[in-house]
């Protein structure tokens, strides 16, 4: 039998996460949050079904859609019943109501580079899911052919609005499944008790400790992922770790580094000389070296900051205030070995990265001009440290 594989979409998602965090600030409630930690929990399931029923390759597709390929038709049918069945007891069991999946199956082998399909099949095929209703399995083209010799399946005929009337779809009563084995053991929740008792734990009670374990982690990483404010070059510790840095994005060419950067409008040295460096680097290294910044208001509180390493170490800065820079700023650190744990963070990451997108030449100009009190002599500072550091 072919290959088959299966694309989840989850109908709704962006308008769900944006309804569920409104007003909701004040308690750090974010859509990207929400986004994130939904991601986190589809694929979860994903990985725990996959112990029992087997695909060969999971891939996710802008900010709501995953493909995964199958053997044969069969197993792609029946992780789409157990994923649908788990999604149920969530919603039943522990009040998960935002995550709404629609299922369409094809055979094949999937096209697609970066976020875009294409192939017709691929294309068709995501276009079911896209416009289909949540918690329905669709099989479309040879699929159909091929489900009608599974005595276990039933089809029934369907339309979905927004697809040509000749494009035949079946929908699968997957409520009525009943000869399937090996039904796999789904955990109801994540301790997070458990898992910091599975989790090799680090804590670092001083600045100059934290930046150590950093650059000791950095060094034997094939990725880092860092979020937080502009780096205080003027602070020795602190230069350390620039230094060390830069000669890792210049010199290790099997490590990839992503930064996504907040930007304090009232620290214009600081904030103009790490948009500098850190734009001067995505220039320079555009394969090894991804930047992205927002500006962060005057007035508004400072986001943590965290680093994550080959997505299984986390890294979370602690801050106190200090006189010397009149704002708070990490002294300490708690390093945390677990790949779930890193995962919810990544998870988070990459939804804030995809909402502020890259820097560019626009987005640049219109943060250095915001600083407050810019003027030439901080731009000639600024450039000139920039130039000290990469020149090494």
């Amino acid at each position: 039998m072919n290959s088959a594989f299966v694309i989840i979409e989850l109908k709704g998602f962006t308008g769900i996460a944006d309804s569920l965090s409104l007003r909701m600030e004040k308690v750090g409630i974010t859509s990207e949050r929400i986004r994130g930690a939904g991601i986190d929990i589809i694929e979860n399931v994903f990985t725990i079904i996959n112990k029992k029923i087997p695909y060969e390759y999971e891939k996710k597709i802008g900010g709501d859609t995953w493909i995964l390929k199958f053997s044969n038709l069969e197993d792609a049918i029946k992780f789409g019943y157990f994923l649908f069945s788990t999604f149920v007891k969530y919603m039943n069991q522990n009040g998960i109501f935002f995550i709404k999946p629609v299922i369409a199956i094809n055979i094949g082998e999937p096209k697609f580079k970066d976020d875009n399909f294409l192939d017709n099949t691929s294309i068709r095929t995501y276009r079911v899911a896209d416009k289909g209703e949540p918690f329905s399995l669709y099989v479309l083209d040879e699929a159909i052919i091929q489900s009608r010799h599974l005595s276990w399946v039933q089809l029934e005929n369907v339309k979905i609005n927004g697809l040509p009337e000749d494009q035949e779809v079946q929908l699968i009563n997957w409520m009525e499944i009943k000869n399937i084995k090996n039904k796999p053991q789904i955990r109801d929740s994540i301790s997070l008790p458990t898992l910091l008792l599975d989790s090799e734990i680090i804590y670092s009670e001083t600045l100059n400790d934290s930046v150590n374990h950093i650059i000791h982690q950095q060094n034997s990483s094939h990725s880092v992922i860092t979020f937080g404010g502009p780096v205080p070059f003027n602070t020795q510790n602190y230069k350390k770790y620039l230094i060390n840095s830069i000669k890792l994005i210049k010199t290790k060419n099997d490590c990839t580094w992503t930064i996504l950067s907040y930007i304090p409008l009232n620290e214009p040295l600081i904030g103009l000389t790490w948009l500098e460096l850190c734009k001067r680097l995505s220039i320079q290294y555009p394969e090894k070296f991804t930047f992205s910044a927002f500006t962060l208001p005057d007035g508004q509180l400072r986001p943590f900051s965290y680093h994550i390493y080959d997505d299984s170490v986390v890294q979370i800065g602690l801050r106190s205030y200090s006189p010397q820079h009149g704002v708070s700023i990490m002294n300490a650190a708690i390093m945390i070995r677990n790949e779930k744990i890193a995962k919810r963070f990544k998870n988070e990451f990459l939804e804030n990265l995809r909402k502020v997108g890259p820097i560019d030449d626009i987005k640049y100009a219109e943060i250095s001009k915001s600083f407050r009190g810019i003027n030439n002599q901080i731009r000639q500072e600024a450039f000139q440290t920039v130039d000290q550091l990469l020149m090494g």
